[in-house]
């Protein structure tokens, strides 16, 4: 089975949010249900912590997903355990690549790795909507949803 692992910063707002949209649609569509699966952790997470509440009424209200998570801080054997680590910044790839430089070849910004980075006009970074209302946490979540789609896309075409 294919491993996705999305990473943010405290696992409570974007990188849980695009695994629980990811999820989603890959318990809706038959042609990669089973193929892949889907986790999220922070770079500095604290373990246990609770989704924001913005990004679980966010994800209730827009797309029905009821989404029950806690925090995981982000660890080498997470790592090790992906086929694939998406972040949500460029900030949090280098500080990955920094410490573990050998996992160059499966870590990417999401953006960076659905949209390709030959564009370089494209922002890579899913700003954090941390502390937000919940129209910041509106804009950061169809920003993750039009990622997470075209990620759904590349991967049926990959894998």
């Amino acid at each position: 089975m294919f491993h996705v692992l999305f990473i943010c910063t405290g696992n409570t707002c974007r990188s849980c949010m695009a695994e629980e949209l990811l999820r989603k649609e890959l318990d809706s569509d038959e042609s990669v249900k089973g193929k892949i699966s889907v986790s999220s952790a922070g770079i500095a997470a604290i373990d246990g912590d609770r989704a924001s509440r913005n990004s679980v009424l966010v994800l209730k209200e827009v797309y029905s997903i009821n989404m029950d998570h806690c925090a995981k801080k982000l660890s080498l054997e997470m790592l090790e355990e992906s086929d694939i680590v998406l972040t949500m910044s460029t900030s949090h790839s280098t500080i990955i690549l920094n410490s573990f430089p050998k996992m160059s070849n499966k870590v990417f910004t999401l953006k960076q790795y659905v949209y390709g980075d030959l564009d370089l006009s494209r922002n890579m970074d899913i700003a954090d909507p941390f502390m937000g209302d919940e129209t910041v946490y509106k804009k950061c979540c169809k920003e993750i949803k039009d990622a997470v789609d075209k990620l759904l896309i590349k991967f049926k075409t990959t894998l």
